[in-house]
This record gives C-alpha cells, structure tokens and sequence, in this order.
C-alpha cells in the first residue's frame, strides 16, 4: 500500500505510514467482485432455479425430522399381530385396550355387511380404518410423545389413508369381483323383487359364460337418445326371457318365445314397458330381458310409435353387458332368501 503524502511503500493492512506517520485512506479502496452479465441465459436459468428451491419445501429435512419418531423400539411381534386392531395389544399385555379396539372395529365390521351396498357402509367402513388407525398409532404412543402436535397429527393422518388405499380398498375391490350387492330403488313390478330389496348377484370372476331362460340376472344400460325418448345410463335387473337363436315375439302385449307364451317362472318380472309390437330372432350373443321399470324421459306422447331400436334396447341384452346372476336376497331381513 503507497502512502498518498510521501509515496512510501507500506506493508498491506497498515494503518499510518511507515516512514512520515500519516494516516492512510482507507476508503478509497474499493474492490468490486466480477458479477454476471444479467442478460446471460445460463445466468438466468440458476437464478430461477435458486428462487424456485427457495420457495419448496425442504422434504429432507422433514423426513430427517421424521426420523425421531422411533426413539424407543417398536414390539415387532405387536406390530404383525395387529392386521386385526386389538390382537396386537392382547399379545403383548394391553389387554384392556386390545379389548376395546377388538370389540369396537368387529361391530364396524358388522355393521358394515347389515348395511352393505348402501352410503351407510361406507362410513362404517371408515370407521374400522378409523379404528386400525388408532391401534397403530397407539403403539407408538411413546414414541410420538417427544413429537409435536402437528407430526402427531401428520403421522395419523399417513397411517389412516395408507390403510384406507392400500388394504381396505384394494380389499373391497377384490370381494366385488367376486360377490356384488345391488340395492334396488325402483321396484320392476310384481311380488318376486321390491324396493327395498339389497340383492347378492355374481362378480365378474364367477359369472357364467352362458345363461338359461329364468335366470334373473344384472345388466348395464347404456345412454340412447332416440327420437324423443332418452334412456339414461344405469343398470336393471330382471329375468332372462330366451337365450341366442331363440324366436321372441310380441304382439298385442302379448309374450312368445319361439310361438309358445312362457311360464309365469320364465316370463319377466313385472308388466312390460309399451314397446309396440315386434319380432325379432336373437343372435349369438344376444338375450331377451325386457325392462319392466326404465329410467327414460318421454318427449312425444301424442306418437305411439316406438323406434325399432329402441324396442330392442328395451328387450335385448348384449351378453357383455349381463354382470352376473342373481343368486339371493340379502335385504330386508324378513325376506332374506331365493328369489324363487
């Protein structure tokens, strides 16, 4: 550093001058660091990326958090046996809370079957989650002490929606696939199904490949708007009428398959709906099932005459669209038993 007064070399950091004892100016040092170009690309690109890592969360540093949870260990045996809430707790000596979770989530479970097929088992379904949640949550009682009331919370909240998506779920999924219950809200008429009625039908993976007059089975509907009539998706239920290559005929609202009127236990369920008079022969893979009840709007009252397609929409069933047979009544309990 040069001394302004005598132009005297001094050593760097010195504060008056060696040889004449003036004092330096320190401030007319100014270093400036080398900045970039603002109108750089590479420039701007990290600039960005440094305000978006601003503004995320840092997740390692939440899960690291997270990592105290487990200060004490967990009985592993505790945690096996608790696939049902409450064994866990009786293996390892809880006994008065293993009898309680047990005893509450088993009248969940039943519960749930009196009222299945309906919203009502839908929340008693969230209730026996509610409760496995609670027997997991209350063996990391100790655990979860040291923690706050927000991981608390979090932590429940994880383990609630892990058991809700990945077993209770998935698990009513594959019941369906075997088993399905269909509550019935619109009656199709006569004595042998009413409203009211919770009815056990086949699931996709025991359904037969083929059916036989007097099979009361469920279909799907499919949305057909024709002319002035328009039939709202949905599904039915009702009786098989006559099966591929059959002749069905009807004429003056009077039923016949293959020119000889069917038994009452062979004909459908309830009055059928006016669909003029026709006759068709069923293909392959095609089966009478006229709808007794539809969900339909008509828009022409004063026409009486019914689109060809629309007859067939209201009495022939693709075999892709039939579910499953209906195998027996379930609800109400008064009349639990076989259709027949």
């Amino acid at each position: 550093m040069q001394c302004l007064s005598c132009t005297f070399e001094n050593f760097p950091g010195a504060s008056l001058c060696a040889r004449c004892g003036s004092r330096l100016d320190l401030d007319d040092v100014v270093i400036e660091p080398p900045r970039a170009s603002p109108r750089n690309t590479a420039t701007t690109v990290r600039r960005t990326g440094n305000r978006l890592r601003l503004l995320c969360p840092d997740f390692g540093k939440l899960w690291r958090s997270m990592g105290v949870i487990n200060p004490e260990p967990i009985d592993n045996r505790a945690l096996r046996w608790s696939f049902i809430p409450g064994l866990g707790h009786l293996k390892t000596g809880r006994r008065q809370w293993g009898r309680v979770l047990l005893s509450v989530w088993l009248l969940f479970f039943m519960l749930m079957i009196v009222g299945i097929g309906t919203h009502w088992s839908w929340f008693m379904l969230s209730g026996m989650v509610a409760v496995h949640t609670l027997a997991i949550v209350t063996l990391f009682a100790a655990n979860l002490a040291f923690e706050t009331l927000f991981m608390r919370a979090a932590f429940g909240l994880i383990v609630f929606l892990s058991f809700n998506f990945f077993i209770y779920q998935p698990g009513v999924w594959f019941c369906s696939r075997f088993l399905v219950v269909v509550p019935i809200r619109h009656s199709p008429g006569g004595d042998v199904i009413q409203d009211g009625d919770g009815l056990l039908c086949e699931g996709a993976w025991i359904r037969p490949t083929t059916y036989v007059p007097g099979d009361i089975v469920l279909y799907q509907i499919d949305t057909l708007i024709v002319g002035g009539i328009i039939i709202e998706a949905g599904y039915g239920v009702n009786r098989v009428v006559g099966v591929p290559g059959d002749h069905i005929m009807l004429k003056k609202g009077v039923l016949s398959v293959n020119d000889v009127e069917p038994e009452e236990r062979y004909a459908p369920l309830g009055r059928i709906l006016p669909i003029g008079d026709y006759d068709v022969t069923l293909g392959k893979t095609e089966y009478a099932v006229f709808r007794t009840v539809a969900q339909w709007n008509f828009y022409q009252p004063e026409n009486r005459y019914v689109p060809r397609a629309l007859a067939r929409e209201l009495s022939i069933v693709s075999l892709d669209d039939i579910l499953g047979r209906v195998i027996l009544r379930i609800r109400p309990l008064s009349r639990i038993g076989s259709l027949e």
